[in-house]
């Protein structure tokens, strides 16, 4: 008998929806509400946007993500988020005209700026749009507060953007896909999964890590740019270099593209410290499967998992060693971490008393995947202009280091955020040159083997360890 697909509902969203683990956490460093806490992409449309058409898809992009309508405010017992209904749904939307202008990269970047520091929790709007008509064509500024969006959402909205232009441009209706289950109908599951058997027996694993010793970051000596807050570096790897990187260097030992990014992390860590074992906090989509029927997949909203991981090189020095130490220690991660915040955050006191969530890594990495593959459409292409500061630069960094990851132009991209009241430039462009290094190392190593090698965790015996798995394939050899 054919199993009956469950309905979402797909009314509106109204009333109090509760806060998720990484929501809490962000208000938890913030002692005021964080209006200025971003995320922001820059589109361009070389034949202009047509105004009318812009306003009419982003007011039904509103009314149909229901994340978007949020607000926040403080009250005795904490933060409240709650979802407005859509006719009062709002958004900012500034046409700009820079036609006939000199110095548009300054005068974009200005607006961009403005922009940025337009949001407010409480009394709106948590997305502004800035349209600016230049004599190249028009660029359109999205900008919208992290509460309420992540990675995967945006690509959500980059599908809808270009679905409702075109629809709105014939005349047509705009309709998208329908809503999967709701931020709110998540956040309450999520919260019903908190106390549960499976996520309690996550304690173990979690007490493991934080009671590991692990390696902190060596910090620069002498006068150093204590006024400002922080820097950025860049590196990139060529086209054939990341071409290889995802459609080939996997195949040596089954591994997934950010086995071999954090494997390079480990090694460039392990050349600046000379230590092999760290814990980095991992960023995750974190939709990850907690028992219970709730589709996200089509959902907007901040689903971002923070997962302190230890990333651990192992004992011995070889390539395939550590990328296969590695490996193991990120496939035996509990349901991609999702866990440790939702045990900090949501868990019932009583049931983690093991646990002291003390971890405090100094470095995060989070690698966005080939994001120029989703913003390239027939409607508009990424912007060469930059989006302006996301984030209040008086917000306290948690971390030392910070690494964000993407494919851009069919190259593999990664900045380094940095405090600069601990780091010079040039101490984070060495360090930041030897993890490219190690990268291309990776890649060449992977690209020169000749047979594909399985791990533990690709066989269905969870008892193998690397060793055993060693001891298997040399028998075979001999077999053979």
């Amino acid at each position: 008998m054919q199993k009956l697909a469950r309905q979402i509902d797909q009314r509106p969203v109204e009333g109090e929806v509760r806060l998720t683990p990484i929501q809490q956490g962000l208000f938890e460093r913030s002692p005021q509400l964080p209006h200025h806490y971003n995320q922001a992409v820059l589109l361009q449309r070389r034949d202009g946007f047509d105004e009318g058409v812009l306003r009419r898809v982003f007011e039904r992009i509103v009314a149909h993500h229901d994340a978007l309508r949020m607000r926040y405010r403080e009250e005795a017992e904490g933060i409240v988020q709650w979802s407005r209904g859509p006719l009062e749904a709002s958004f900012g939307l500034d046409v700009i005209d820079l036609r006939g202008e000199t110095a548009v990269d300054t005068r974009i970047a200005a607006e961009a700026e403005r922009l940025q520091r337009g949001l407010h929790l409480e009394q709106g709007p948590l997305m502004r749009l800035g349209l600016m008509k230049t004599d190249e064509g028009d660029h359109l500024l999205i900008v919208i507060h992290h509460l309420v969006v992540d990675g995967v959402s945006w690509r959500i909205l980059f599908e809808d953007v270009q679905t409702g232009y075109e629809q709105a441009e014939r005349g047509e209706e705009i309709r998208f896909p329908e809503k999967t289950d709701a931020f709110q109908t998540w956040s309450e599951a999520l919260a019903r999964y908190a106390d549960s058997e499976e996520q309690l027996n996550e304690i173990a694993y979690w007490k493991r890590i934080e009671e590991t010793p692990a390696a902190a970051l060596p910090a620069d000596e002498g006068p150093l740019e204590a006024e400002r807050t922080g820097g950025a570096v860049s590196i990139r790897l060529s086209r054939e270099e990341t071409a290889q990187l995802l459609n080939q260097a996997g195949r040596a030992y089954y591994t997934e593209i950010n086995d071999i990014l954090l494997t390079g992390l480990g090694l460039a860590l392990q050349e600046w410290t000379g230590e092999r074992r760290f814990v980095v906090d991992l960023e995750g989509h974190g939709r990850e499967e907690i028992g219970e029927a709730v589709d996200v997949s089509r959902t907007v909203g901040w689903f971002t998992t923070i997962v302190p991981t230890l990333l651990d090189l192992g004992a011995y020095e070889t390539l395939s060693d550590c990328i296969k130490t590695v490996k193991e220690g990120l496939r035996s991660v509990p349901n991609k971490g999702l866990g440790y915040g939702v045990l900090k955050y949501m868990t019932a006191a009583e049931h983690k008393k093991e646990l002291t969530f003390d971890l405090r890594p100094e470095i995060c990495f989070n690698y966005l995947g080939q994001f120029d593959r989703d913003v390239t459409t027939g409607v508009f292409e990424t912007s060469a202009y930059g989006t302006g500061t996301s984030i209040d630069p008086n917000l306290p960094s948690e971390y030392k280091l910070s690494l964000n990851g993407m494919v851009i132009g069919g190259e593999l991209l990664f900045t380094c955020d940095y405090a600069a009241d601990v780091y010079r430039r040039e101490t984070v462009e060495c360090w930041m040159a030897c993890y490219a290094e190690q990268l291309r190392r990776l890649i060449a190593h992977c690209m020169g083997q000749a047979h594909s090698e399985k791990t533990a965790s690709d066989f269905s015996s969870s008892g193998l360890d690397i060793d055993e798995v060693e001891n298997i394939y040399s028998l075979l050899e001999q077999i053979d």
